[in-house]
């Protein structure tokens, strides 16, 4: 494969495995055909690397942030607008934001178990566990 081909299916697996863009899309922007694309995509196992990229926590909010970052600065994202709507949803799911509704539910679970343990000691814990719960709404709202 000549130095060109090459970065050409550099670029086209740049484009699939961190962009998400699908084979025509890749093909429109590269002028390259949708079979050519569809080869490389088999040959080198992109389906593979995009699957890492995307159950990697750490990539999607490094990708994620890159794209917003573009976005903000009055650039156009390298990512389609579906896909990116997509990743931002899962970034939401694993920002590290504490949900205070999910806490309360949890000391209240806390709370139930430690009422049929132990009733002296539950009693001693609620007024922490309400401590507790303000501050994380204080903190995270």
């Amino acid at each position: 494969m000549s130095k060109e081909k090459i970065k050409e299916r550099q670029a086209a697996e740049q484009f699939f495995v961190n962009n998400l863009y699908d084979a025509k899309t890749i093909s429109d922007l590269l002028s390259i055909r949708e079979a050519t694309i569809s080869t490389w995509r088999v040959k080198y196992g992109w389906d593979k690397l995009r699957e890492d990229t995307i159950n990697n926590p750490v990539k999607m909010k490094s990708l994620i942030a890159k794209q917003m970052l573009l976005i903000a600065q009055g650039e156009k994202s390298t990512i389609d607008a579906d896909a990116l709507a997509k990743m931002f949803k899962v970034f939401e799911g694993i920002s590290e934001k504490i949900n205070p509704g999910i806490v309360a539910a949890v000391l209240k679970l806390l709370d139930e178990f430690q009422a049929k343990e132990n009733p002296a000691h539950a009693i001693l814990c609620l007024d922490y566990h309400k401590k507790f719960l303000n501050s994380i709404i204080q903190i995270y709202g």
